[in-house]
């Protein structure tokens, strides 16, 4: 009951911070990287991506599909990806709330060239549990700056990084731990996502991947299946409509120009390909549009990621990090 009233805690600590939209929405705060995700009403299952994030259920509840996982999640409940992972998902009941945290590969890696080194373990790309007070202490502590201007630029990285200390040391921690490591085959998998991402041009074959990362087509199939649930064209597929969605409803671009953006040299192939994937048609999609991300306080919140940014750079706030993690583990 004491976690259970701690969420309710948590959730009434993010309400100010709720930007108020239509439909679901996200309003993203003064900390780069932490997102609130939120609905009145319930809403019909959809494809997204779920990129590298810790993503915590406040209020209400959604359900998340992935190639081989069924989840319906809870207030308590968060989910964690170390690659970006095909899924389906949908508000299940509302009002609905969840806080999220972009995970960051490199200061998983930092923080793993301090520590000890732990034994080489397979591990799932995603893991679903209850959140625990270790997780859920510096969770407050972000969601409670973001009422103070100030704070954030000075004491957001810190508590950033406490964040992925906790997730790399705690219970899932060989999870988080493929974000930076996770062996050779997963560092191979890892860069065909990432050309996969970034190639512009109609998506690269399989045998084209799989020569750029070093593997036999069999093996790098069988592999890039094994970690995200879909095959590398499925998944290169997917990405590109969803970049295509985010232009059509949040860039208002036009359904020819977003085709060609995407990769494709067709603009009656992209339409059927849209609607397999979302079950409307594009034009649908620009004719009821809206900008789903948000900005929290825009006027002051641009200044703070400014200085949140340069006051992570800064060596002296690494190092301090640093020698507090390394000091945790002794």
């Amino acid at each position: 009951m004491e976690m259970e009233s701690r969420i309710t805690e948590l959730g009434a600590l993010a309400d100010p911070l709720v930007e108020p939209a239509e439909g679901c929405a996200t309003t993203r705060l003064m900390v780069p990287g932490l997102g609130l995700w939120h609905s009145a009403t319930a809403t019909s299952s959809e494809p997204a991506m779920f990129e590298p994030r810790l993503y915590v259920v406040l209020r209400g509840s959604k359900t998340m599909t992935f190639a081989t996982r069924h989840a319906r999640m809870t207030p308590g409940m968060f989910a964690l990806s170390s690659v970006g992972v095909p899924f389906t998902t949908g508000v299940e009941s509302a009002p609905y709330l969840g806080v999220g945290l972009e995970l960051s590969a490199a200061k998983i890696g930092e923080m793993l060239s301090i520590l000890p080194s732990f034994p080489a373990k397979q591990a799932p790309t995603i893991a679903i549990g209850q959140l625990e007070q270790d997780l859920l202490e510096p969770i407050s502590r972000l969601l409670g700056m973001c009422h103070r201007h100030g704070e954030p630029p000075i004491l957001g990285p810190l508590v950033v990084e406490e964040i992925h200390y906790r997730m790399l040391t705690g219970r899932f921690g060989d999870t988080v731990r493929q974000l930076h490591s996770g062996g050779r085959r997963m560092t191979q998998i890892r860069k065909a996502i990432a050309l996969l991402k970034t190639t512009e041009d109609p998506l690269p074959d399989v045998a084209t991947l799989a020569r750029a990362v070093g593997m036999s087509m069999t093996s790098f199939h069988r592999h890039f299946k094994m970690v995200t649930g879909h095959g590398p064209l499925e998944y290169g597929k997917h990405l590109r409509l969803l970049k295509a969605r985010d232009m059509l409803m949040g860039q208002g671009s036009s359904i020819a120009e977003t085709a060609h953006v995407v990769g494709y040299l067709s603009a009656s192939q992209f339409s059927r390909e849209y609607k397999r994937e979302f079950g409307i048609s594009p034009r649908h999609d620009v004719q009821n549009s809206s900008v789903e991300a948000v900005w929290y306080d825009h006027e002051h919140n641009t200044a703070a990621v400014a200085a949140y940014q340069k006051a992570e750079a800064s060596s002296g706030l690494k190092q301090s990090v640093k020698d507090r993690c390394g000091t945790s583990t002794i």
